[in-house]
């Protein structure tokens, strides 16, 4: 996720419509959070890393091969 290009303070976008899948990420040691990430995997593909660290994913084709790998789920189900 952090190798994932940071959206640049006052960027405007236009992004097509969004009506996929919200993803909700929560990485845990033990029993802590320790991270939370909402994905939108439609749309601009917007990742944002603990509620404001804002990523850009749509040019990242390992990040979403990575994300299906760690799910178990072939590419084009994610």
């Amino acid at each position: 996720m952090l190798k994932t290009p940071r959206v640049p303070p006052g960027a405007v976008y236009h992004c097509p419509a969004d009506f996929g899948v919200i993803w909700t990420l929560t990485f845990l040691h033990n029993t802590t959070v320790v991270a939370k990430a909402v994905l939108d995997d439609a749309g601009c593909q917007f990742l944002t890393i603990n509620g404001h660290d804002k990523r850009i994913t749509t040019t990242s084709t390992a990040f979403w091969q990575t994300l299906a790998d760690t799910l178990g789920m072939p590419r084009d189900q994610v």
